[in-house]
């Protein structure tokens, strides 16, 4: 009776290790998925941020900007805290599009933004902001007689 209940004892810890070892293959096997789509949204990121890059640089006439990349590189950032997570901050938004003086001045705040998040600034926009708020940044770009509409 006693040697048949350490095989049952065995029985029980051979069924526990058992679970365990699948347990952690799952995990390990989740943990590669996650990392390559980690690895591969970045890269896809990195190439989209380059492609706009180099269309926006076309567009862009740097002589007709005003503002230093460090003011984008805040501005950039203001915009991406406003729309991320649950409700937009859409004054923070329309305060950024007020300090836009120059077509040029928009597109390199677009570029500057780049992509967030597999998003460009356009993208967060339509996302984010209703036809009414879109139209109230457009506004703002037309009273400061700036060319680009969103």
């Amino acid at each position: 009776m006693k040697n048949l209940l350490s095989r049952i004892d065995f029985g029980r810890k051979g069924v526990k290790y058992a679970v365990a070892g699948v347990c952690a293959v799952i995990a390990i096997i989740v943990a590669i998925v996650l990392f390559r789509k980690l690895v591969t949204g970045k890269l896809h990121d990195a190439a989209v941020n380059k492609k706009l890059a180099t269309q926006l640089d076309e567009e862009i006439s740097t002589d007709n900007i005003t503002i230093s990349q460090q003011q984008f590189n805040g501005y950039a950032s203001t915009l991406y805290d406003a729309m991320k997570g649950f409700g937009t901050k859409e004054d923070r938004i329309y305060e950024v599009f007020e300090k836009m003086n120059t077509r040029s001045d928009v597109l390199q705040l677009i570029k500057t933004f780049g992509v967030k998040d597999s998003m460009t600034l356009i993208d967060w926009m339509m996302d984010d902001l209703s036809v009414k708020e879109i139209n109230k940044i457009n506004q703002i770009l037309v009273s400061r007689q700036i060319d680009y509409k969103f």
